[in-house]
């Protein structure tokens, strides 16, 4: 199965990563809290689940995705 995960920039948000999966998600957030220092706010949709980063770099953004990537 192949999860989607997409990567937003906005002018009132900063950066926002979207994920398609509320499993996946959740292993996203649990991922955050104990292995990054990287300040969030999280958002749930019916169908998405988003988290807001702010001025996080898109660079380390691109590094968590891949971890779950990896794993599939």
């Amino acid at each position: 199965m192949r999860f989607e995960f997409t990567i937003l920039e906005t002018k009132e948000n900063g950066t926002v990563l979207r994920v398609s999966d509320s499993e996946l998600a959740d292993q996203v957030d649990d991922f955050l809290t104990e292995e990054c220092d990287a300040p969030y706010t999280i958002w749930f949709e019916e169908t998405f689940v988003e988290f807001y980063f702010g001025a996080m770099k898109l660079l380390r953004l691109r590094d968590i995705i891949e971890h779950f990537e990896n794993k599939t």
